[in-house]
């Protein structure tokens, strides 16, 4: 069947030409357990839309994921479930229903598209990354095999569900299955993590998350010393390691905002934050917003001076990334894909195990005037405006997908 020739839903408010017939262009086939609209998985969405957005110039993309969002029984409105949906520019989704996901249907959806190549998104998806790898293993998928962790080997990751994690990556080294696909790594971080679990001999290449696109203007904020608004964007989860940041703010002696956006995944976690809330002195102010929707994320991030995210491991940080778009210095661990921030006047990234540290940037962020945040609001768009340019992003793509 040819795709270029089918009746495939638009939604109305979408002007996007359909990709043209006139000549052949290599088919990507994404598989991705959240995609847009959803947003509660966070990061590894944005990544799989950014390379969508990015990529189709180069490429005819299909996805396929499913129809609702993280931890949501009711599939996204406006949405048709089960067929092939033009999403944007060369990019088509098939939006499964949790009814109609099965090793059969996904095999028949694979086997329609006939990609050159199969990207997948999670380390441990069953129906996104086992059964690809199945398919794989089996001799029925003939495209080349593109697997990116999203951050799921590094050790902090890897904590979690310890067992089952383990047997799973011994169960799929035993196959050899992982000598016959190709490793995306984020980074040079992700890249370790990669050659720790599978060895040194499979075929590995760093190409960064793809990343969004700078908007034209800035929106400016006053800042005077004396006031200081914070702004967590981020899963409220262990890993993100927010209770670390509830922690520093008990002896700090200044007034300040934090806003916490995110969903509470782990509730005795986040019994913990609450906990650690409600200890703090009374010129600390802290809400708690609940979730946050991808098209809201810019404009709050705006509303405040500093985004603080004292993550145990980010295989990229689409949040930070964000706020360097709109000029905003971060505060975060050094377990991120972001380094030596300070001497450029992005912010700091620093090590969880120094407290001192944190507190002595809050106290500069705190006295920090207007002159010089605007200075540090300049070099973070600059450093957003040239991060694609400078890291060769859609080469490193070409090349990956080759």
């Amino acid at each position: 069947m040819d795709f270029r020739q089918m009746n495939v839903h638009q939604p109305s408010n979408n002007t996007q030409t359909e990709p043209s017939a006139h000549a052949y262009r290599p088919r990507v086939l994404l598989l991705a357990d959240w995609f847009a609209p959803g947003y509660k998985a966070g990061g590894p969405i944005r990544s799989c839309v950014n390379f969508c957005r990015q990529l189709q110039p180069h490429f005819d993309i299909w996805v396929l994921t499913t129809d609702t969002d993280l931890n949501e029984a009711q599939p996204y409105p406006h949405i048709r479930s089960n067929e092939w949906t033009h999403f944007d520019g060369h990019t088509r989704v098939w939006y499964f229903s949790k009814d109609q996901l099965s090793y059969r249907a996904l095999a028949a959806r694979v086997q329609e598209v006939q990609p050159d190549f199969v990207y997948l998104n999670s380390m441990y998806s069953l129906p996104f990354t086992i059964w690809p790898l199945y398919m794989k293993w089996r001799g029925e998928l003939a495209a080349k095999v593109v697997l990116t962790p999203r951050g799921m080997l590094r050790k902090s990751a890897m904590q979690y569900k310890y067992a089952k994690k383990q047997l799973f990556l011994a169960l799929l080294k035993a196959s050899g299955i992982h000598r016959q696909i190709r490793f995306q790594a984020a980074d040079e971080q992700e890249m370790e993590d990669i050659h720790r679990v599978f060895g040194s001999r499979v075929q590995a290449q760093v190409a960064p998350n793809a990343p969004a696109v700078v908007p034209p203007s800035y929106q400016p904020i006053e800042k005077q010393p004396g006031m200081l608004r914070l702004v967590y964007i981020a899963r409220i989860h262990p890993v993100k390691n927010l209770r670390f940041l509830l922690e520093l703010l008990k002896p700090f002696s200044h007034s300040l905002s934090l806003d916490i956006y995110g969903p509470a995944e782990v509730a005795e976690y986040w019994a913990g934050c609450e906990a650690a809330i409600r200890q703090l002195p009374p010129h600390i102010e802290v809400c708690h917003h609940g979730e946050l929707a991808h098209e809201r994320v810019q404009e709050v991030i705006a509303q405040h001076h500093f985004l603080v995210l004292p993550s145990l491991g980010e295989s990229f940080g689409h949040s930070i990334f964000e706020a360097f778009c709109l000029g905003r210095p971060v505060l975060i661990s050094d377990q991120t894909a972001f380094h030596n921030l300070y001497p450029r006047q992005l912010g700091w990234d620093l090590p969880l195990n120094a407290p001192r540290h944190w507190q002595q940037a809050l106290e500069e962020a705190w006295n920090m005037d207007q002159q010089t945040f605007e200075q540090w609001a300049a070099a973070c768009r600059a450093f957003a405006s040239n991060y694609s340019t400078s890291s060769g992003l859609v080469e490193r793509y070409l090349q990956l997908f080759s």
